[in-house]
This record gives C-alpha cells, sequence and structure tokens, in this order.
C-alpha cells in the first residue's frame, strides 16, 4: 500500500456520503429547474412558430387577393384589356376574366406554392359556381396537391380543398367516388379538429348531398340534419352557409314527402337569405325553385308558376341563361304551364331548356 493525496473523486465520493440528504434536494431542485427550462423553451418555440405561421398566412391572402384584383378584376375595364393586349369588351363576362386569370397561374408563383394553391383553390371555387366543374376539378387537384406535401393530409386547407374536390364529382355525377373521397376527407377533419369544426360541417353537407342525388336518401336525411344542427351552434359558420344547410335539408326532406316541414325550412332559409344576405345572392333563386317545386306537388301551380319564374329572372341576373340553377327554373317554368295547360308555351320554355343544356353540357348530362 503506498500513500497518496487524495483524488478529487475520492473527496467527491466522501462528500456526498456525508451529506445524502442535501445532496438529494439540491438534485430534485436541479432536475425541477431543467424540466421548467424545457418546458418554459418549448411553449416560446411554440409561441414563435404560431406567430409566424399567422404571419405566413397572412402573407399567403395577401398575394392572392392581390392576384385577383390585379389579374382578374383588374382586366374588367376596357383600358386594362388593352394594355394587355386583349381585344376590348365593355360587357366582359365573369367566366372570361376566370379563364383569363386562370391561364396566367403558371409560372406566377414560382417559390411560393402555397400562395398557388390559395388561387388555384379559388379559381376551382368560382369555376364551380359558374356551373362548370369540368374546368374547376385540376385546379383543385393541385392546389390539394401542394397543401397535401407542404401542409400534410390533415391541415384544414388541404381538408377544404379535398371536400371541394368531392363536391366538384357530385356536380360531374362521379358519385361513388365523390363519396369515397368525402368519407375519408370526413373523418380526418373530425379525428383533427373536431365534429363542429367548420371544415368538419362543410364536408358533412357535401357528403349528404352526395348520398341524396345517388339515392341514399334515409342516410343523406340524416346526415343533412346533423350538418343543419352542427352549424346553427358553430357561430363562426357564415349566414349564407347556414342558409344552404337549411335548404339542402329541405331538399332531403322532400323525399321523404315531408312537404310542410320542408316549406317551412325554406320558407325561413328564404326570410334570412332576403333580409341579412340581399335579394341578389345567389342562394335565394335556388330557394324559389324549390318551393316551386313544393307549391306545384300540393297544386298552387299558379304561386308555383310565379316563384319559378322569379327564381328563373335571379339566375339569369346572377348566373347567365346556360347554369345549371337556370336551366332548373326554366324546367319548373315548363312544367307549371303544362299543369295549366298552356303546352305551346310550355313547349317553347322546354325546348329553350333543352338547347342551353345540350349546348353547355352535352347530349349525356342530366340536364338535357
Amino acid at each position: 500500500v503506498e500513500a497518496c493525496p487524495p483524488s478529487v473523486g475520492y473527496r467527491l465520493r466522501k462528500t456526498l456520503r456525508r451529506n445524502r440528504v442535501a445532496v438529494s434536494v439540491a438534485s430534485m431542485m436541479a432536475v425541477t429547474l431543467i424540466v421548467a427550462s424545457v418546458i418554459s423553451t418549448w411553449q416560446a418555440i411554440r409561441a414563435s412558430r404560431a406567430e409566424q405561421l399567422a404571419l405566413h398566412s397572412a402573407e399567403i391572402e395577401r398575394l392572392t387577393n392581390r392576384f385577383f384584383i390585379h389579374d382578374l378584376l383588374g382586366n374588367a375595364s376596357v383600358d386594362a384589356q388593352a394594355i394587355a393586349s386583349i381585344p376590348p369588351d365593355s360587357e366582359v363576362k365573369v367566366r372570361t376574366l376566370v379563364d383569363r386569370a386562370a391561364n396566367r397561374i403558371d409560372g406566377s408563383f414560382d417559390g411560393a406554392p402555397l400562395v398557388e394553391a390559395a388561387v388555384r383553390h379559388m379559381i376551382g371555387t368560382v369555376y364551380n359556381s359558374l356551373g362548370l366543374p369540368a374546368q374547376a376539378r385540376p385546379h383543385l387537384e393541385r392546389a390539394e396537391s401542394i397543401r397535401r406535401e407542404l401542409l400534410g393530409e390533415a391541415d384544414s386547407k388541404t381538408l377544404a380543398t379535398s371536400g371541394e374536390i368531392g363536391d366538384t364529382d357530385v356536380k360531374l355525377s362521379r358519385y361513388d367516388q365523390a363519396e369515397t373521397r368525402l368519407r375519408h376527407t370526413l373523418d380526418l377533419a373530425v379525428k383533427h379538429h373536431g365534429n363542429s369544426s367548420e371544415v368538419s360541417i362543410m364536408t358533412l353537407g357535401a357528403l349528404a348531398d352526395c348520398l341524396h342525388k345517388a339515392g341514399q336518401v334515409e342516410e343523406a336525411t340524416r346526415l343533412s340534419c346533423q350538418a343543419l344542427e352542427l352549424a346553427r351552434q358553430n357561430t363562426g359558420i357564415p349566414t349564407s352557409q347556414l342558409i344552404a344547410y337549411q335548404n339542402n335539408h329541405a331538399i332531403t326532406l322532400l323525399s321523404h314527402f315531408e312537404e310542410l316541414r320542408a316549406n317551412e325550412l325554406l320558407e325561413n332559409a328564404l326570410q334570412q337569405a332576403i333580409e341579412q344576405i340581399g335579394e341578389n345572392h345567389p342562394m335565394v333563386p335556388v330557394i324559389r325553385i324549390n318551393l316551386s317545386l313544393i307549391h306545384r306537388n300540393q297544386g298552387r301551380v299558379t304561386e308555383s308558376l310565379r316563384i319559378a319564374r322569379d327564381a328563373h329572372r335571379g339566375c339569369l341576373k346572377l348566373y347567365g341563361e346556360r347554369h345549371p340553377n337556370s336551366l332548373l327554373a326554366l324546367e319548373s317554368i315548363g312544367q307549371c304551364l303544362m299543369a295549366i295547360g298552356n303546352f305551346d308555351e310550355a313547349e317553347q320554355v322546354l325546348r329553350e331548356k333543352h338547347s342551353h343544356a345540350l349546348e353547355s353540357f352535352g347530349p349525356q348530362s342530366e340536364l338535357a
């Protein structure tokens, strides 16, 4: 055995043995401080990311609005059309403006893919509102692809675009394809955002519409009622959307011959639309078309004809003569004229409707 000076490790072990309680307390305090520091840092990072995301979303919205103001509405004036080497048209149509804006998307957003996705999503929804689902789908597909890659499949924006594609497929009568997509989108929306979120309610409403048009009336009625109730509870749902849910549920009720309940819902929706949104809102003529059907079924043909003519005038003003809603209004007018025995005028109206449907959608269309 050889004597030597005590090492640092030896002294440390002796000290720890003599002061076990104090060391334990100090260790616990140190661990607590470390955990608190980690949590605090993590919360700060989350707050910073949330702030960056909010700023990023605001910038995307700003650039999207800028595109539509400059590239869509900016081409509405004769002077702007001349500057852009476009043949000036003082009565240029929305369809023409949307086509021009759509043609300018490629290459306009290099380095800003989420802005491109937002623009394409908007272009798609506008095409759908114009009754042009075939033109809408490619833009929506591209928007969904970008958002899924950069934001993830379960992001609310990705799900909103996916739901819009499902609704587009319904308009194209691809009911099986639409149902599969909408059910998957709804599952993701409910799982990640809750069943009362806006994206969940919108997808639920779209699925109900799909099932109704595919002939699955029982489930369609249940889901449309659920969508309406959830929308009423969600204060963030716009009035126009709530009115649309009322209209859609009323349509499913008609499939069960519950005309009194459907009529009550539609009358309430029409009153809300006129009072809160205005006579020129797109839902007003849609509701009137459905009210006309109820009145005709109940034998009040004169009243039904009046409502159908009001609906057609509204559709012409908002959509033009070839939009599906305009054609449905003409169909209602023709049916009313037949019911009162005015066959010559009924034939003229129905031939006009058939001609517009063929020109716009082809002989295979349901409207034709």
